[in-house]
Formats: C-alpha cells, structure tokens, sequence
C-alpha cells in the first residue's frame, strides 16, 4: 500500500501509456484547487501525481463573480507555456481568445495605462498621470509596477509604451 501521490501517479501513467500506445489524446477533467497559486500544478485539486505523470496540464480559472473572462493556463512537456485570456459568450456557450491573459486580464487602473500609452506611446510619468487624472506619485509605482511585469517597455529617457505582444 503507497502514498495518496503514489496512487495518483501510477493512476495518470496507466492513462499516459495507453495514450502512447494508441497515439491518442486522452483529456481528464478534474477540480481545481480553491486556493489562489501561481504554479499551474499547484492549482489542480490532489496530489501532485495527478499532474506529473501528464504530458501537459491545462486548467480553465474563471471568476464566477465578475465577468465572462477566465484564464486558460497550458503547460506541458512539448507544448509552449501559455496563460491566455478568453471570452465566454453565455447565449452561445462560445469561448473567444482574446489574447496573452497579462494584457487581458488586469486591473482596470493598468487597462487605463494601456489605452493611454497605445494612444500616446513613450509618455512620461507625468503626462500618463495628467492625461489619465491621476495623482503622479501613484501612477509612478504603478508604470514601475508595470515595467517590472513586462507590461511596459521604456525608451529610457523617462518614456514609457505597451510593451510589444508575441
């Protein structure tokens, strides 16, 4: 008698080699953790053998109280890590890609950001703060913040743009 993990493993590697034996998908829809984690493995309910036994994990994160939009996060061994932001039409039960979920998914302060530096690109603190009406100090950290994230690029002379979208 082995671990819970033990189990959960061995469970998803019987699935994983007839997979491989039949060269076919096989998809296994199963819970998400309710706590927020970064890791995309971590998210998944249960152990960890659950997810290191498959070729990839996919998981679809929607917030129940706000809006149509989720997160569809992929990770895998030959796939290209991604978290992508989609949109669901509830009449139709369509899911649209709307794009990288770090461009997508934020805050309505930085989607302000965005629209005004694709509107004015390589402005300076002070004019995103003017332009947008807001306190300088505060819009400072926040285009720093940004910077840091990836969501922003500078011209190094005080300038900052959206950063461009692979």
């Amino acid at each position: 008698k082995g671990s819970v993990y033990q189990y959960d493993y061995q469970t998803i590697a019987t699935l994983k080699s007839l997979s491989d034996e039949h060269n076919v998908g096989i998809l296994i829809v199963h819970h998400a953790s309710k706590d927020e984690r970064t890791n995309v493995f971590k998210r998944v309910s249960g152990t960890q053998g659950l997810t290191g036994a498959a070729d990839t994990v996919m998981v679809l994160e929607r917030d129940y109280y706000m809006d149509e939009e989720a997160i569809f996060s992929i990770i895998g061994r030959e796939v290209e890590p991604a978290e992508l932001a989609l949109q669901h039409d509830p009449d139709t039960g369509k899911w649209t890609l709307l794009g990288d979920a770090s461009f997508h998914m934020v805050r309505d302060e930085r989607k302000e950001v965005f629209g005004y530096l694709e509107q004015y690109p390589y402005s300076k603190q002070k004019e995103v703060a003017a332009g947008l009406g807001k306190n300088h100090n505060s819009t400072k950290g926040l285009l720093r913040r940004m910077l840091f994230d990836g969501q922003l690029v500078s011209d190094g002379k005080g300038g900052y743009a959206v950063a461009p979208r692979e």
